[in-house]
C-alpha cells in the first residue's frame, strides 16, 4: 500500500472540540475505551513524526492525548482533530486501526499542507461518524471513489479542495438525506446538479462553489425548510432563471451566493420575503430588469452584489417594507452595495443617503443621470465611495467633507462641473485613492493650502488645476500614482516635484503646457510609466534612473540624438514613443537590445537620419513599429521580417530605397503597410496578396513601382484601404479588385485601431489619405474609411464593371477624388481613356416618392398646405413640405428644367419636361386598411406608376391630335419617354409606419417585401421604355425630430448626435437591402443606367457636421406651434377655442430640419450640391452624365 504524504503539518489545540460536545463534560478526565486505544496506537505507530509532536500520546488514557476527545461517561473516543497540522507521514495500512473507533467528529483539514489520500475505505468503515472534514487533502486519486462517503450516516461533509472528479451521482445515495451541511467546494467535479439535492430537507447549509457545476440550478432549494447558507458561486455554467428560482419560499435563508454563473431573467418581487437574508450575490451574471422595491423589507441585509449583470432600469424611488425594521429606516444593516457594470440609468435616490452602516457604495459603470444627493454626505461609515462611468451631472455636494472614514472617492468619467474646495476635503483624512478624472472641475483652492490626507492614487485627468503647477503637491509624500494629464497647466515643473517623484510608479502629466527641461536621470519609481508627452519640453532625451516600461515623450520639443546607452537604461522597456520632437542623428543599434518586452516603437515626425539598424529585428515582440516623417536612407533591412507579430508598420515620408524585402512575407499578423512617399522600386511583389488576412492598410503611394497591378491583392479580405497611387504602374486594372471584401462590406461601427495597448496607453492608428489634392488625417474613425487609389499611374483599359461591386465607394473620378459620406469612402482611378465628358442632355424628368419630394400632389387632391410653408422662396404655400424648394427642384435646377408640376395639380399644368407623382405621406408597399388607418396616403407607389401610365397614354393619344401649339408645348414629346430621367425618393413612410405600429425587428423582418415592391416598379418602368435612373435611398429616420421628440431613445441608444441609433440601423438595413437589388437589376436590365444614391450619408453626413456647415441645433426644428411641440407645422391647432397656425423661425436658412420631419430649403440645397457631383452615389457618376454607363474605352 502506499504511504499518506504529508509535508509541513503543524499540530493544533482544539478549540471548537470542548463547546461542541459539552455534553461529554471534561474528557480529560475519563479513561478512554480499550478498543479505541489500540485502534490509535495502530495508527500512531506508522506515523513519522521527527519533532516530536505528538508527544502527548503516551500513557494508556488516550483521552488526555492531543487531539482526541472522549465521552466523559464511556470514555469512548468521540472526536479526532488533527487538522492545521502536524508534521506527520502515516503508513496507509494503519489507518484502517481507525475503523475500531467509535467516533462521531474526525477532522483531518490541513490548509497549509501537503496531504494525500488514495482510498477513503478507512473512513468508510467508521459506522458512528456524523462530522467528516477533509479539507485540502489532496485526494485526486480516488477518481469517483469519493462518492462512496455520500452513502455515510454523516450529517456534516466538509471536503473542500481536495482535488475532487467525477460527477455528483444522477440519483440519490441512500443514506443522503442526513446531511445538514454540504461543503464540495473548489473542487474540479465537473458535474451537473442533481435533482434529489433538494430533497434532503435536514441541509442548512450547502456550498458547491467552483467546482466546474453546469446545467440548471434545481428551482427546489428555495423550499428546503432549514436551509440557511446556498452557495454555488464560480461555477460560470450553471443557469436559472432568477424568477423561477427566486420565488421559492427561502424561509430561512441567509447567505445566497450565486456569482459568476449564467442566471437569467429578472429579480421576482418575492425576494423581498426572504427576511432573515444578510448576504445576496449575483455578481457577473445576465441578471436583467430592474431592482423591486421590496428588498426595503431586508432589514437583515448587510450585502447586496450585483456587479456585471444586465439590469436595468431605475433605482425603486421608494423602498416597500422599510416601516418592518427596528429603526424605520432604509436596510439599516446594509454594508456593501455592489452594482456596478450594468444598464442602470434614472436619478440616485434619496435612500441612498439613509444607509447609516454602508461601508461600501459602488454604482460604477451604468448610465446613472442627474446629480449627486447631498444626503450622501451622512454616510459617517462609508469607506469606498465608486460612482465612475456614469452620466451624473452638477456640482460635487460639499457634503462629502464630511465622510471621515472614506478611503476611496471615485467620481470619474461623469459629467460633474463646477468648483471644488478645500471644503470638499475638510475631514478626508483618511483618503487614499482619489480619482475625479473625466470630469469638468476647476479646482479652487489657496495657494498654501495644506490637504488633510496623505494619497497613494491621485487622478485629476481633464480637471482645470492650472494655470500653475499644484503647490499642495508638495505635501503628498506618498502619492505612488498621480496622473494630472489635460489639466490645463501652463507653468514649468518646480524642482521640488522631482523630491516626491521617486515614489511614482505612475507619472501622467500629458496634454498640458508644461514648459522647461526634465533634470537627468528622471527620478521615478522601478518599473514605472512615464508619460510626458503632449507638452513644451525642450533639452536632451532624459532617462531614467531605474528601469520602467513605459516612455512617451511624444509632441515636445525634446532635441539631440537618441542616447546610445537607451537599452542600458530601460532593457526591459515595453512602449517607447518619442515622436513629434526635434531629435537628429541616427536610430542607435543598441535600441534593438530591448528584446525582451517592447512592444512599440514610434520615433515619428523628428529629423532622424541615417539607416534603419537591423537589430531592431530582434525585438520580437514588436506590434508597432513607425519611424515615418523622418530622413531615413537606404533599404529596408531583411531582419524586420523577423518581426513575426507586428501589426503596425510605417516607414513613409523617408528616403527609403530598393525593392519590399522578401522577408516580408513572414508578417503575417500586419494590419497596416505604410511604405508611401519614399524611393521604392521594382514590381509589387504577388506574395502580398498571399497570407495577409488581417491586413487593412496598404499604402505604397509616390514611388516607382513599375510592373502591372497584382490581381490576388483581392484575397486581402480584411483590405479597407488600397493606395497605388503616384507610381509607374502599366497595364490593366484587375476586376479581381471588385471582390475585396472589406470594401464591399459597410462599415457601421467604430472600431478603434489601437496597438500595442499597455495599462491604458497604446498606439493609435493613424492614415494620411489624399482626397481632393488635400491630405486629410484619420485616426478615430480610420476603420469606417474605405479607400482604393490608383491614380497618377499609366494604366490603360476599361473600368472593370467589376469595381461597381465595391460597397461604400461613394466616390468615383477619373482625375481627382472626391470624399463621400459618414465613411469617407474614396474611389480614384486614371486611365488612358477617350471617353466623353458632356454632360447628358435629360428633356423631362419623373418623379416618384414621398412628402420629400411632392411639389403639390397632396396639396392638390387633398387640401392645401398652409403657410407657412413655402415662405422662403416661393413668398407663399407652393404644396411643398418646406419653406422653400426641396432636392427635386434643385436637381431640376442642375439639369437646366423647370420645377415639376404635380401630375395632380390641374391648374394650368406643365408636363413638357416632366411631371412629379410623388405624394406625401406614400409607401412603397400598396396601402391597405392598416396602413391607410394609420394616417398614410392611398397613392403608393403602384399607383403613382399607374399615374405615370395614364399620362403617357394620353399623350400617346393626343399628342399628334392636338391642334394648339400651346397646348401642344405643354405635353412631353412621346420619344421623351425614353430619354428622360426617373429619380425615385421613397421608403422613409414604409419605415415610418412600421416603427410607429410595430417592434424594430418586425419593421427589419418587413424590409425584403418592400423591396420586393420597388424592384417591380422599376421594372415596369424599364419594360415601359425608361432607361435612365436616379435611385435615392432612405435618410437617417432616427435623426427626425419627430421621431426624437415622440420616442425619445433610452440611454445608451442615442449616437453621439442625439439620434436613435435602432431606428437608423432600420434606415442602414433597408439601404443595405435596397442597394444590393440595384446592383441585381443592373444585371438583369443592361440597357438601364441604375445610379444608386446614398441619401442616408448625405443628410447624416450635415447633420453631424451641422455647425461646420453653418447650421445650428442638428436636431431641432423650425417651423411650429408656440408652446406645443408635437403639433404639426402643417395644422392648425384650437387653443382656447381659437385656430392658432403654425409659425416659422427667425431665419429658417440656420436650420436643418423645418418641420420635424422634412427639411429646410437650406438643408435640401446642400445635399443637392453634395449629391449632384457623383460622390454619394454608386456609381460615383455626377448627376449631369447620369446617362451614361461607366465604361472608359482604350
Amino acid at each position: 500500500m502506499e504511504r499518506l504524504s504529508v509535508f509541513g503539518l503543524l499540530l493544533a489545540i482544539l478549540s471548537a472540540i470542548t463547546s461542541k460536545y459539552a455534553s461529554y463534560g471534561d474528557t480529560k478526565f475519563s479513561n478512554c475505551s480499550k478498543n479505541d486505544l489500540e485502534a490509535l496506537i495502530n495508527f500512531q505507530n506508522g506515523l513519522e513524526d521527527p519533532e516530536n509532536r505528538l508527544s502527548s500520546w503516551k500513557g494508556s488514557n488516550c483521552c488526555q492525548w492531543r487531539g482526541i476527545d472522549c465521552d466523559n461517561s464511556t470514555g469512548a473516543v468521540v472526536s479526532i482533530d488533527l487538522r492545521n497540522p502536524f508534521p506527520v507521514n502515516s503508513d496507509s495500512s494503519n489507518r484502517y486501526g481507525f475503523w475500531n473507533l467509535s467516533g462521531e467528529y474526525l477532522d483531518l483539514s490541513t490548509e497549509f499542507s501537503s496531504l494525500s489520500c488514495d482510498s477513503l475505505e478507512w473512513v468508510t468503515g467508521l459506522v458512528s461518524l456524523k462530522h467528516l472534514a477533509m479539507n485540502y487533502v489532496d485526494l485526486s486519486l480516488l477518481g469517483s471513489d469519493w462518492i462512496s462517503v455520500l452513502n455515510m450516516n454523516l450529517t456534516e461533509l466538509h471536503l473542500s479542495s481536495c482535488l475532487l472528479t467525477g460527477s455528483i451521482p444522477s440519483t440519490k445515495p441512500v443514506n443522503s438525506t442526513s446531511f445538514t451541511v454540504v461543503d464540495l467546494s473548489t473542487n474540479p467535479l465537473n458535474s451537473e446538479l442533481p435533482d434529489w439535492l433538494v430533497n434532503i430537507s435536514t441541509l442548512v447549509h450547502f456550498d458547491l462553489s467552483n467546482c466546474n457545476l453546469y446545467g440548471r440550478i434545481p428551482l427546489g432549494f428555495g423550499e428546503l425548510p432549514n436551509l440557511q447558507y446556498f452557495n454555488l458561486a464560480e461555477n460560470n455554467n450553471l443557469s436559472a432563471s432568477c424568477f423561477q428560482l427566486f420565488r421559492g419560499s427561502w424561509k430561512m435563508i441567509r447567505y445566497i451566493n450565486l456569482a459568476s454563473n449564467k442566471l437569467h431573467g429578472k429579480l421576482p418581487s418575492s425576494i423581498g420575503n426572504m427576511t432573515f437574508l444578510t448576504d445576496f450575490d449575483l455578481s457577473i451574471n445576465n441578471v436583467g430588469g430592474g431592482i423591486p422595491n421590496s428588498i426595503g423589507k431586508l432589514c437583515n441585509l448587510k450585502e447586496f452584489d450585483l456587479f456585471g449583470n444586465n439590469l436595468t432600469g431605475s433605482l425603486p424611488e421608494f423602498l416597500e417594507g422599510t416601516d418592518n425594521c427596528v429603526s424605520n429606516s432604509p436596510l439599516p444593516n446594509l454594508m456593501y452595495l455592489r452594482l456596478s457594470n450594468n444598464h442602470l440609468q434614472g436619478k440616485l435616490p434619496d435612500w441612498l443617503g439613509q444607509l447609516g452602516n454602508l461601508v461600501e457604495l459602488v454604482l460604477s459603470y451604468n448610465q446613472f443621470q442627474g446629480p449627486i444627493p447631498a444626503s450622501l454626505g451622512n454616510l459617517q461609515n462609508l469607506t469606498i465611495m465608486s460612482l465612475e462611468g456614469n452620466e451624473i451631472n452638477g456640482n460635487l455636494p460639499e457634503s462629502f467633507g464630511n465622510l471621515f472614514e472614506l478611503s476611496t472617492l471615485d467620481v470619474s468619467v461623469n459629467h460633474l462641473t463646477g468648483f471644488i474646495s478645500e471644503v470638499h476635503f475638510s475631514r478626508l483624512s483618511k483618503l487614499k485613492f482619489l480619482h475625479l478624472s473625466s470630469n469638468s472641475f476647476i479646482l479652487n483652492v489657496s495657494s498654501n493650502w495644506i490637504p488633510p490626507f496623505q494619497v497613494q492614487n491621485l487622478d485629476m485627468r481633464s480637471c482645470n488645476l492650472g494655470p500653475f503647477f499644484p503647490s499642495w503637491l508638495e505635501t503628498q509624500q506618498g502619492v505612488e500614482f498621480l496622473d494630472f494629464s489635460n489639466a490645463s497647466i501652463s507653468d514649468s515643473i518646480p524642482n521640488w516635484f522631482w523630491d516626491i517623484s521617486g515614489n511614482l510608479s505612475l507619472l501622467n502629466v500629458s496634454f498640458n503646457q508644461l514648459q522647461g527641461r526634465v533634470p537627468n536621470p528622471l527620478l521615478v519609481a522601478p518599473f514605472a510609466d512615464v508619460d510626458l508627452s503632449s507638452n513644451l519640453l525642450e533639452g536632451p532625451i532624459p532617462l531614467p534612473n531605474v528601469e520602467i516600461e513605459l516612455f512617451d515623450l511624444s509632441n515636445n520639443r525634446f532635441s539631440g540624438s537618441i542616447p546610445q546607452n537607451i537599452s542600458e537604461s530601460m532593457p526591459n522597456l515595453i512602449f517607447l514613443s518619442l515622436s513629434g520632437n526635434q531629435l537628429t542623428g541616427e536610430i542607435p543599434a543598441s535600441i534593438g537590445e530591448m528584446l525582451l518586452l517592447l512592444q512599440v516603437i514610434d520615433l515619428s515626425k523628428n529629423n532622424i537620419s541615417g539607416s534603419i539598424p537591423p537589430s531592431i529585428g530582434n525585438c520580437s515582440l514588436l506590434k508597432v513599429l513607425d519611424l515615418a516623417y523622418n530622413i531615413l536612407s537606404g533599404e529596408i533591412p531583411a531582419s524586420l521580417g523577423q518581426l513575426r507579430q507586428l501589426q503596425s508598420l510605417h516607414l513613409n515620408d523617408n528616403k527609403l530605397t530598393g525593392n519590399i524585402p522578401l522577408s516580408f512575407q513572414n508578417l503575417s499578423t500586419l494590419a497596416t503597410l505604410d511604405l508611401g512617399n519614399n524611393r521604392f522600386s521594382g514590381d509589387i511583389p504577388l506574395w502580398i496578396g498571399d497570407g495577409f488576412a488581417d491586413l487593412r492598410i496598404l499604402k505604397l503611394r509616390s514611388n516607382g513601382f513599375s510592373g502591372e497591378i497584382p490581381p490576388n491583392l483581392s484575397d486581402l479580405s480584411s483590405l479597407q484601404v488600397l493606395d497605388l497611387a503616384e507610381n509607374n504602374l502599366t497595364g490593366r486594372i484587375p476586376g479581381s479588385l471588385g471582390d475585396l471584401q472589406a470594401m464591399a462590406r459597410e462599415q457601421i461601427v467604430i472600431q478603434y485601431l489601437l496597438y500595442g495597448k499597455y495599462r491604458g496607453l497604446y498606439y493609435e492608428e493613424n492614415l494620411i489619405i489624399t482626397t481632393k489634392n488635400q491630405l486629410q488625417p484619420f485616426t478615430k474613425t480610420l476603420s469606417l474609411v474605405t479607400s482604393l487609389d490608383l491614380s497618377g499611374n499609366n494604366l490603360s483599359g476599361d473600368f472593370p464593371q467589376e469595381l461597381t461591386k465595391l460597397r461604400r465607394m461613394g466616390v468615383w473620378e477619373s482625375k481627382k477624388s472626391l470624399i463621400a459620406v459618414v465613411t469617407v469612402s474614396v474611389l480614384v482611378v486614371s486611365l488612358k481613356s477617350s471617353g466623353s465628358s458632356t454632360s447628358c442632355h435629360f428633356p423631362a424628368v419623373y418623379n416618384f416618392g414621398d412628402s420629400n419630394s411632392d411639389t403639390g400632389s397632396v396639396s392638390a387632391a387633398f387640401g392645401r398646405v398652409n403657410a407657412p410653408n413655402g415662405e422662403t422662396f416661393f413668398g407663399r404655400p407652393s404644396g411643398r413640405y418646406s419653406d422653400g424648394r426641396l432636392i427635386i427642384d434643385f436637381i431640376a435646377d442642375k439639369l437646366g428644367l423647370p420645377y415639376l408640376n404635380a401630375y395632380l395639380d390641374a391648374l394650368l399644368p406643365n408636363f413638357r419636361h416632366g411631371a412629379g407623382f410623388a405624394a406625401a405621406g406614400a409607401t412603397i408597399q400598396p396601402v391597405d386598411a392598416k396602413i391607410f388607418g394609420a394616417g398614410f396616403n392611398p397613392l403608393s407607389l403602384d399607383i403613382q406608376l399607374l399615374q405615370f401610365e395614364q399620362l403617357k397614354e394620353r399623350v400617346n393619344e393626343f399628342y399628334n391630335q392636338a391642334k394648339s401649339k400651346q397646348i401642344k408645348s405643354t405635353l412631353p414629346r412621346p420619344e421623351d419617354f425614353s430619354k428622360a430621367l426617373y429619380t425615385l425618393d421613397c421608403g422613409q413612410n414604409d419605415l415610418h409606419f412600421g416603427l410607429t405600429s410595430m417592434s424594430e425587428e418586425q419593421t427589419k423582418a418587413s424590409i425584403p417585401n418592400i423591396i420586393n415592391h420597388f424592384a417591380t416598379a422599376v421594372e415596369n418602368l424599364y419594360q415601359g421604355g425608361a432607361r435612365m435612373f436616379w435611385i435615392h435611398n432612405t435618410g437617417p429616420i432616427g435623426c427626425l425630430p419627430f421621431f426624437v421628440i415622440n420616442y425619445p431613445p433610452q440611454p445608451g441608444n442615442a449616437d453621439q448626435t442625439g439620434c436613435i441609433k435602432s431606428y437608423n440601423e432600420v434606415a442602414q438595413e433597408f439601404n443595405k437591402q435596397l442597394k444590393d437589388r440595384v446592383s441585381q437589376l443592373r444585371t438583369q436590365f443592361h440597357e438601364a443606367v441604375l445610379i444608386y444614391v446614398d441619401i442616408y450619408s448625405a443628410k447624416y453626413t450635415l447633420i453631424s457636421e451641422a455647425k461646420k456647415h453653418g447650421f445650428i441645433d442638428p436636431l431641432g426644428y423650425c417651423c411650429k406651434h408656440p408652446g406645443n411641440n408635437q403639433a404639426r407645422c402643417w395644422n392648425t391647432i384650437i387653443v382656447n377655442g381659437t385656430e392658432v397656425n403654425a409659425v416659422s423661425c427667425e431665419d429658417p436658412s440656420k436650420y436643418i430640419n423645418w418641420d420635424g420631419i422634412h427639411y429646410t430649403e437650406a438643408a435640401d440645397r446642400w445635399i443637392a450640391n453634395h449629391i449632384a457631383d457623383g460622390s454619394f452615389s454608386d456609381p460615383p457618376i455626377p448627376l449631369t452624365k447620369a446617362c451614361q454607363k461607366p465604361v472608359f474605352s482604350r
